[in-house]
């Protein structure tokens, strides 16, 4: 299930690290901290193109449908290409 245009806008000034990456999977992990400290885990599966520095503060972030079944995750130097994105509170890096 994709995040909805108000879960996108809440990330705006989180701080944003490249987490986790499971190449077998397609499978994306962003770890967001806000301002409190407060951890959130943003997820991205059967990602097809990835373009983003390790870490980046969220200005302006963007979730747009593509052609066909895709998602585009963007922000100011950011551009992911995935099938699904959602929010979770926790994540387990793979092994």
């Amino acid at each position: 299930m994709a995040l909805s245009a108000e879960q996108v806008q809440r990330l705006v000034g989180m701080k944003a690290r490249l987490w986790d990456f499971m190449p077998s999977h397609d499978h994306l992990a962003i770890k967001l901290t806000g301002s409190n400290d407060a951890e959130e885990f943003l997820i991205l599966s059967g990602c097809e193109d990835i373009s983003a520095p390790v870490f980046w503060h969220v200005k302006t972030p963007r979730l747009k449908s593509m052609t066909g079944a895709f998602l585009e995750f963007l922000d100011e130097k950011v551009r992911i290409v995935c099938q699904d994105a959602s929010l979770h509170a926790s994540y387990q890096r793979s092994r």
